[in-house]
């Protein structure tokens, strides 16, 4: 169970990159993830093959500044590429059961509220920085396609005619 919220810092608009999805898509798949593919231009980019898309049923989301999107874990979604010369900033936090995997194992997680544990919770900003920063040096040693993602999942469909 984990639902994403992007809130938009800056205004996204169909030229700068906004979020699209395919509504009620996460009922199609019974409950599990369609198959994403490794990336081709950036090895740390998963998409979903466009023969399994229903391109007429896309819709794009622009949100205007301290707007927000949304996303059920199945939802269909991606960004379209930035046409323009300046980038739009956002932040997608997800919210999902303590303990559960986020499927970015990179990146740190951390409790926001716990009723039933609330010594659990990160109440201070610079250990949340701490912890970013340390994210970032680990990922920038590493490979990034084997740990900002869950590549693990994904791995099943890399060499699968789907993604050729």
């Amino acid at each position: 169970r984990l639902l994403s919220v992007l809130i938009a810092i800056t205004d996204t608009t169909t030229e700068n990159s906004c979020i699209v999805c395919i509504p009620c898509s996460h009922k199609k798949g019974g409950g599990t993830l369609i198959p994403h593919c490794p990336g081709k231009g950036i090895a740390s980019e998963y998409y979903i093959p466009e023969s399994l898309l229903v391109m007429q049923d896309v819709i794009p989301m622009p949100v205007r500044q301290c707007g927000v999107v949304l996303l059920h874990q199945y939802t269909e979604h991606a960004a379209l590429d930035n046409q323009t010369d300046s980038i739009h900033w956002s932040f997608d936090l997800r919210y999902i059961v303590t303990g559960q995997p986020t499927g970015r194992p990179a990146f740190p997680g951390f409790v926001a509220r716990s009723r039933a544990n609330p010594e659990s919770e990160l109440r201070k900003a610079a250990e949340w920085a701490l912890r970013w920063q340390e994210a970032y040096d680990r990922i920038l040693r590493g490979n990034p396609r084997d740990s900002i993602f869950n590549a693990a999942r994904w791995e099943k469909y890399s060499e699968a005619p789907i993604c050729a």
